[in-house]
């Protein structure tokens, strides 16, 4: 493949908010505004959710899923569920099959370079995407502005959308979070002004956009993480925050947690969630009402452990924190992540640096749950090497499916322990509880700021990461060497008609192909990670249009769940392959 060079040096081209924390957005100097900048300009909630909403605080279920369904009805259909760009193979578990690098942005990043020398976290971007073909990035430009970018086909190609500055403060740590089916979007960093204020930016579907200080007092923040539930509430999904505040350092320091009930039009009244010795939070979803929260615990003492706590009521009350590791050795703020399938699922991640090594030697650590965060398995390493630093870890479970294939994909820089040749690495969770054996796929030399592990649709990881001096911003996932889903008409299927109706289905579909000559012919469906599924017919054909009927049952007599499939018709002298979607 190609690499794609964007149009990203059109700083005359950004939209800039001069904010200050007491005053309305107003017009920059330098940048010219694409949009209107009245904070007020977000159109009201819509009614019924506001009613949504209510059912859901009051624990009435019933009412919330028949409002819910009501609200549905209402919203346009939704098209493009799936990337085009798919790889169908006959082999087990397909994973870790990267393309070409493509450039997301070309220019500065804004990022501390002492950090890793001062064993601090550090992110400079951030990448999410929900279902369908739309992915965006959020980064940190070294010109003080954070500037979105949007792609529409599955990352193979990108555009500027969006940006904004704070008047006169540096910017840092963007997260984005894609809000499903509202059209919304929301941007959060941290700003040099006020100590490390945090700010939210959210935007509607036509660029118009309303920002509040999430954050903003005189105590210094350190750093924060954000999620969402819209996994299990995609209509009406809340916002968590938390942070960590500098307040005196090991012993001291403390986790603030906030929420945000109406995509982020308000914010709730911080809550203190730990107080004595803390920093480096990190949150994910676990659906069922668990929310996760993963931290470093650092004492006086010198004593360093990494704790985990969750809420069983969408953050409302917390239960006591659990310290899964703890010694005197240095170690990184964690990374969490957890399944949306009912399983309980959760994992943790989390660099430390080895004893008997000079404390030069970092290696990656984790630990798994398998009940909603009750209790922790021990403590191992995966994936790391004595004279190796496996560092910045980010980890990520596809946040639009609920369904148990989807396991947890880690990204990891690896350098030598002079901290010289670093390299990007990727594995993935496996279905015996280890992990794949790490590789690195990447064509670019990463800086030491933490790669981003993301996912374009269900089983096709993606990453992001910025390359080397802080220059450019690059994406990569393992669709990108896949083939397309053939249209009908195009040069290799013109005689080879095919058609899949309903679709998508709920019984049964029809499937009709028509074969230019008699031969062989093979019809298989496959999942989306390239395993066959079912095969529904292997034999000869006469020339002419032929038809199937698929019920949904794979090859064992099993009624598959709900979710997208791939229908693969094949002769010696061509194919085609459709996507069927099973509801």
């Amino acid at each position: 493949m190609k690499k794609i060079m964007l149009i990203c040096l059109m700083c005359t081209f950004v939209f800039a908010l001069q904010i200050d924390a007491n005053e309305k957005p107003n017009q920059s100097e330098e940048f010219t505004p694409r949009v209107s900048t009245e904070a007020d300009c977000f159109p009201e909630t819509n009614p019924l959710v506001k009613r949504i909403i209510q059912a859901r605080e009051n624990g009435d279920m019933d009412m919330h899923n028949q409002l819910l369904e009501e609200y549905k009805r209402q919203l346009p259909v939704q098209q493009n569920d799936l990337p085009e760009v798919i790889n169908i193979t006959e082999g087990p578990e397909p994973f870790m099959r990267w393309g070409d690098d493509i450039t997301i942005y070309s220019g500065g990043v804004a990022y501390n370079s002492w950090a890793m020398l001062s064993d601090v976290d550090d992110e400079a971007i951030s990448v999410d995407y929900y279902k369908g073909d739309t992915l965006r990035a959020a980064i940190a430009t070294a010109d003080s502005v954070c500037r979105i970018y949007i792609s529409d086909d599955n990352g193979l190609t990108w555009s500027y959308d969006h940006g904004f500055s704070v008047g006169g403060n540096a910017i840092y740590e963007p997260e984005i979070i894609h809000g499903p089916s509202s059209g919304w979007f929301h941007t959060f960093v941290r700003v040099s002004g006020g100590n490390g204020n945090l700010l939210h930016v959210r935007y509607d579907a036509a660029g118009t956009f309303e920002y509040s200080w999430v954050e903003s007092s005189d105590d210094t923040v350190w750093n924060y993480s954000v999620c969402s539930d819209r996994s299990d509430y995609q209509y009406v999904y809340y916002l968590y925050l938390t942070y960590h505040k500098g307040l005196g350092g090991p012993g001291a320091d403390g986790i603030f947690f906030t929420r945000s009930l109406n995509q982020g039009e308000t914010w709730e009244t911080e809550s203190q969630l730990q107080f004595a010795g803390s920093g480096f939070p990190d949150l994910a979803w676990g659906n069922a009402s668990y929310l996760h929260e993963a931290y470093l615990y650092e004492t006086a003492g010198n004593t360093r452990g990494i704790n985990c706590r969750r809420s069983t009521n969408s953050g409302s009350n917390w239960l006591s924190s659990i310290t899964i590791y703890s010694d005197t050795t240095i170690k990184m703020g964690p990374q969490i992540a957890c399944s949306h399938d009912g399983t309980g699922d959760s994992w943790v991640m989390f660099p430390r640096r080895f004893a008997g090594t000079a404390n030069l030697d970092y290696g990656l650590c984790w630990a798994w749950c398998e009940d909603f965060g009750a209790t922790w398995s021990s403590v191992s390493t995966t994936n790391s090497w004595v004279g190796y630093n496996e560092v910045l870890p980010s980890i990520s479970v596809h946040d639009g499916y609920h369904d148990s294939l989807y396991y947890p994909y880690v990204t990891y820089i690896s350098s030598v322990d002079d901290w010289t040749d670093p390299a990007v690495y990727c594995f993935n969770w496996q279905t015996d509880s280890t992990w794949s054996s790490a590789n690195s796929y990447n064509d670019n030399v990463p800086e030491f700021t933490r790669p981003i592990q993301t996912c374009e649709a269900p089983g096709f990881p993606a990453m992001a990461y910025v390359g080397s001096g802080g220059n450019d911003v690059y994406y990569d996932s393992w669709s990108n060497v896949g083939i397309k889903e053939e249209k009908e008409g195009t040069a290799v299927n013109r005689e080879f008609v095919t058609s899949v109706r309903p679709n998508p289905f709920t019984s049964a579909t029809r499937i009709e192909y028509t074969l230019p000559k008699h031969g062989k012919v093979n019809v298989k469906v496959y999942n989306t990670l390239g395993q066959e599924v079912t095969t529904l017919f292997d034999g000869i054909k006469k020339s002419g249009t032929h038809e199937l009927e698929w019920t949904g049952i794979d090859k064992n007599g099993t009624v598959l769940s709900r979710g997208i499939y791939f229908l693969k018709i094949e002769t010696p002298d061509n194919k085609v392959t459709k996507k069927i979607i099973l509801e």
